[in-house]
């Protein structure tokens, strides 16, 4: 099987050299072919070498690659594109998408990634090449439509939205759903969102309703950066190309199921993340405790150093340990008093005050309450 052909276009010298020689693109079935500064190079380049894939910036001047690739489809050159992007031009990368753009990264590049989507690309190329020609997507979607096959058609084009009457409303309550991790009704609450879709532009168009859903998942992405979304799904399943799952939609029901599972699987991966982030703050606290423990140590110390409120310090700590802050710091003074006791001369006021209590009487009542003994009987064991 001979390797699919490959131009790589940036304007930074710096990026296109590390693109074509850093990565692997044989282990892929994918070889580079050339390269270009600019997107006219890029254009000649492509009628010239009739490449399979384009790589490229979406950003450059004189010539975007957002030119570049109405250029190409006005031309009819079949090549897949696939850009590269900053947060500061996403606008661009969704306009890209409506001329047929296959997918798009985000900067900084994370390289395996990138060699996941570029390889899945390489593998719908050759999976078209070998399957004969069928209907259109939209032909699909209409006869779909026109023999009642829709599960979501009567909900979506007759009843009015109940609640949201925007576009961002709907979107904050989707939003509002995954963070908070109550997903149960996220079916009501995307069909509104279908249903403003609908009522706006009048049509069922594959492409509108395709359009939509890609800025929703866009737009969730955005506001749940802080918990490096992407990169969680992609590192958790290879196969998770979100934007991929919402363009092979051939029918409504595909496109309300597929995203509707994309904001499951949102909701699940954050609160995972919520939760890994509480683990940290509570493995914290207890290496704090290790630390300190023959200070004076209290619950509004530790929150402070981890800069969280003691009332939630003490909520995680009794979610996570199932037992209290002061249960735990009780139990581990004890345990280390219990040591020095056994394998130290210390006096028993010294043993107390390396464990962090200046009150010898005060120390002995909590020994005894922890092991049944007194510190003096507990060291002729």
């Amino acid at each position: 099987m001979r390797p699919l052909k490959m131009i790589i276009v940036d304007d930074e010298r710096i990026i296109l050299e590390s693109l074509e020689t850093l990565i692997d693109w044989n282990a892929i079935g994918v070889e580079v072919v050339g390269i270009a500064d600019n997107g006219t190079t890029a254009i000649n380049l492509a009628f010239q070498l009739q490449p399979d894939i384009i790589l490229s910036d979406i950003s450059m001047p004189s010539f975007s690659g957002l030119e570049m690739l109405e250029t190409l489809r006005k031309e009819q050159l079949l090549v897949e594109v696939i850009f590269i992007t900053a947060y500061s031009k996403f606008d661009y990368a969704k306009e890209a998408l409506k001329y047929g753009a296959y997918d798009y990264l985000l900067k900084p590049i994370d390289e395996n990634l990138l060699l996941e989507t570029v390889s899945q690309c390489a593998n719908k190329i050759r999976s078209e090449r070998s399957q004969p020609p069928f209907g259109s997507g939209s032909e699909i979607w209409a006869e779909h439509l026109s023999q009642g096959r829709s599960a979501y058609y009567d909900g979506i084009a007759e009843e009015p939205t109940r609640v949201y009457h925007n576009d961002m409303s709907v979107k904050t309550a989707i939003l509002e759903q995954i963070k908070t991790g109550t997903l149960e009704n996220v079916q009501d609450v995307l069909l509104d969102f279908f249903r403003l879709i609908a009522h706006e532009n009048g049509v069922f168009e594959p492409e509108t309703i395709r359009l939509h859903c890609f800025e929703l998942v866009d737009h969730l992405l955005r506001e749940l950066r802080e918990y490096q979304l992407q990169k969680y799904l992609n590192k958790s399943d290879k196969a998770f190309n979100l934007k991929k799952r919402i363009a092979s939609c051939a029918t409504l029901d595909d496109a309300f199921e597929v995203t509707q599972n994309l904001i499951v699987n949102f909701g699940h991966c954050v609160r995972e993340i919520q939760n890994s982030g509480t683990k940290r703050l509570v493995h914290a606290a207890i290496d704090y405790i290790h630390d300190n423990y023959h200070t004076d140590i209290t619950l509004s110390q530790v929150a402070e150093h981890l800069f969280i409120t003691p009332p939630y310090l003490s909520k995680l700590f009794s979610t996570q340990m199932h037992e209290s802050f002061s249960q735990y710091l009780l139990s581990y003074r004890i345990k280390i008093a219990k040591e020095l006791l056994q394998d130290t001369h210390c006096k028993i006021y010294e043993v107390a005050a390396r464990v962090g209590y200046t009150d010898i009487a005060h120390f002995s009542k909590l020994f005894k309450r922890v092991t049944g003994q007194t510190p003096k009987q507990y060291r002729k064991t």
